[in-house]
């Protein structure tokens, strides 16, 4: 998610892109982000539909994005994302 101010000063401050913990796909969780209630929240992966939870950091720090529904007993698969300040991962 970008925000340009002023004369064109570009501020990324949070990312959207997601990697699938299920199979590896990239998208883009920015409208559902926006539109979210709470900083956690549920989707489905546009390529494989398996349930999965994203988590995005309030304060800063990484996007979470990890299985919704894993039986007990077994571990549940995450990705996460790095914040990037204008492309430099800090």
């Amino acid at each position: 998610m970008s925000l340009i101010i002023g004369n064109g000063i570009l501020l990324n401050y949070l990312e959207t892109e997601v990697t699938c913990p299920v199979c590896t796909f990239e998208f883009d969780v920015s409208d559902k982000m926006e539109k979210a209630k709470y900083p956690v929240f549920k989707m489905k992966c546009p390529a494989c539909k398996s349930a999965l939870g994203v988590s995005t950091p309030i304060f800063g720090g990484e996007l979470t994005c990890y299985e919704w529904n894993v039986p007990k007993g077994v571990e549940r698969q995450e990705t996460k994302t790095p914040n990037r300040f204008n492309g430099k991962i800090y």
